[in-house]
């Protein structure tokens, strides 16, 4: 049950605008999508906690885990954050079946599961609490990210239909389409916006569970005649070619790449960071345009408090004139990119870019590509990213807009990514970050 132990806060570490003025209605706080952006801007926290250093408090049963009382969502609220999460099981209240529950901390957590999952099923158990939670919240302007299946529960037997992770690997079956019309009923006029499930990592559920409920979510709203909602998975890429409204990444611990969708790192790698570990991925996020989400894990109340308050000043961003870094296709510039070949470009000092920046925003182009492939853009002497900066096909000319993070030193690493051949590149340097 450890794992179910765990408070995570999602900062907007994109500079989106500030927070909803006043209690907002459903209409003013629903999230909507501007590009690969969340609009509107900031974006906030959820209720599972332990520090596992206070054995006689569990923080997230006192904070109304799997829901939030109106105390937690006060003090997200206090703290200018703009989303809340929730996860909504289905979940079984006597755990996995034959495991005795040995500590007075499991049984504790069982009966507050039991409390909310008794006679669990549409219509009744954790659903009116469901509802009632995300009022609140609203009206504290927060919007909430709603869990459709816990993964989690599938792996550790606490899944209310006594399911595994094998039963993602397939079509959800009708119980589970009928539980996401149950959860939309009771939410989907509200300010929400819809996760698969939590830890998709975990089940590495099929294209055709994945399609089949995000296309059940997408049915339940225009059943009900409610407005469309935001509707995003955490399955790791690239398993599926579902056309997910956002993306949110877990089991890591980096900064997401930019994709052409808003991503959030939305659970870290399981190890202990401190306050100051998360600003820092959250300064690179910012730089990144994308999101990340502080998961507790055992930090104190204290450290929690000091990661939701006080997050490090958004770097300032200082255009340049317009200036070419790299023509692969000029002579003394090149020669193409080799597949698989990472070349490393000294940036600061070169085009207006400050010696002191820590990012520049870049138009990536490519041409005359020998097969099909992607550039992946980042910081010399760090791993290559996840996301590539643009992706091509043979023969093809394609250019995009990037932003992408230097090292210590100033230097840029630029990837080729592809099975043969080679690919020119073309980089225009904007302007930096500093």
């Amino acid at each position: 049950m450890k794992r179910l132990s765990l408070l995570f806060l999602l900062w907007a570490t994109a500079p989106l605008g500030s927070s909803f003025p006043g209690p907002p209605t459903p209409s003013t706080a629903r999230l909507r999508i501007d590009g690969s952006q969340l609009v509107p801007g900031r974006i906030g926290g959820t209720t599972c906690c332990d520090d596992a250093r206070t054995p006689n408090v569990d923080e997230g049963l006192r904070d109304g885990w799997t829901l939030a009382t109106d105390s937690a969502l006060d003090k997200l609220a206090s703290a200018g954050l703009g989303v809340t999460h929730f996860r909504t099981g289905p979940y079984s209240a006597t755990g996995p079946p034959g495991v005795e529950l040995a500590s007075e901390r499991d049984r504790a957590r069982a009966r507050t599961l039991e409390a909310a999952v008794t006679n669990y099923g549409p219509g009744t158990g954790i659903l009116p609490d469901l509802r009632r939670a995300v009022q609140a919240a609203n009206a504290r302007g927060l919007s909430v990210e709603v869990d459709l299946v816990d993964n989690w529960a599938l792996v550790n037997g606490w899944n209310f239909y006594g399911h595994d992770c094998s039963i993602t690997h397939r079509a959800p079956p009708e119980v589970y389409l009928s539980w996401v019309q149950a959860v939309v009923a009771v939410t989907g006029d509200l300010a929400v916006l819809y996760n698969l499930g939590n830890e998709g990592f975990r089940c590495n559920p099929s294209e055709a569970w994945e399609r089949g409920l995000y296309a059940e979510t997408k049915a339940a709203l225009v059943s009900h005649a409610f407005s469309d909602r935001l509707v995003g998975s955490q399955v790791q890429l690239p398993n599926t070619r579902v056309a997910f409204d956002y993306r949110t990444l877990g089991g890591v611990f980096f900064a997401p790449p930019p994709m052409e969708i808003p991503v959030a790192l939305t659970e870290d790698d399981g190890g202990d960071h401190t306050p100051q570990e998360w600003w820092a991925l959250a300064e690179q996020a910012r730089m990144n345009g994308t999101y990340v989400l502080v998961w507790r894990g055992r930090m104190s109340d204290a450290d929690f408090d000091r990661a939701i308050t006080g997050p490090p000043p958004a770097l300032g961003f200082h255009t340049v004139a317009p200036c070419r870094l790299l023509d692969t296709r000029t002579p003394g510039s090149g020669p193409a990119l080799d597949a698989g070949e990472t070349r490393n470009l000294t940036v600061a000092g070169a085009c207006g870019v400050s010696a002191g920046a820590k990012a520049v925003s870049l138009t990536v182009a490519v041409a005359q590509p020998g097969a099909s492939g992607n550039l992946r853009l980042f910081a010399a002497g760090s791993a290559p990213p996840l996301v590539s900066a643009i992706n091509y096909s043979a023969g093809q000319t394609r250019a995009g807009n990037f932003i992408a993070r230097l090292s210590a030193n100033g230097r840029l690493a630029v990837r080729c990514s592809q099975a043969t051949g080679s690919v020119h590149v073309i980089l225009d340097i904007a302007g930096y970050f500093e």
